[in-house]
């Protein structure tokens, strides 16, 4: 039996993103993003061969995940930091506190915590939350005299033992 189609439950404009340290409380707004927020889910499988089959006789599925990607607007030292996952210090270079580039991830992970917002045609907050996520890809940050440059990334979302969840999405229920 077909369910009923409502126009209302479609989200519609651009989305809000919010970004933490792992184990912080307070999520920190990233700025303008551009390009949408593409939220993928991920499937990796294997086939099984048997020497007497030309063709793969079944699947087995090895993992499954999701990847968050989108680009941001601000091109601020803190949104490296936490986008790009850049080493957050700053250096006195000339009299000027300059924000350190560098090797960010040399001695271990940095988890982040990802919040995603965006609004339905009917009024109602859609809220997507990932709680334990790595940046795995960085886009590239082009200045360009007819362009913008943007601060890219996409974090792969881990399986957080604590929560026995990958994330949450709101609202679970529909009334």
């Amino acid at each position: 039996m077909p369910s009923k189609f409502d126009a209302g439950k479609i989200i519609s404009g651009g989305a809000t993103v919010f970004i933490k340290d792992k184990d912080d409380i307070v999520y920190t707004n990233v700025g303008f993003t551009r390009d949408g927020v593409t939220i993928r889910k991920s499937r990796d499988s294997r086939d099984l061969l048997a020497d007497q089959s030309f063709y793969p006789i079944d699947v087995s599925i090895t993992s499954e995940g999701f990847e968050v990607a989108f680009k941001v607007y601000q091109s601020t030292y803190a949104n490296f930091k936490s986008i790009w996952g850049e080493p957050g210090r700053t250096k006195v270079v000339d009299g000027k506190v300059k924000g350190v580039f560098g090797i960010s991830s040399a001695s271990e992970v940095k988890y982040k915590s990802l919040k995603i917002c965006g609004l339905r045609k009917d009024g109602k907050a859609v809220e997507y939350e990932f709680l334990k996520c790595v940046q795995v890809s960085f886009g590239e940050h082009t200045l360009v005299r007819d362009g913008d440059a943007m601060i890219e990334a996409t974090f792969r979302v881990i399986w957080d033992t604590d929560a026995e969840a990958m994330g949450y999405f709101t609202p679970g229920v529909e009334t």
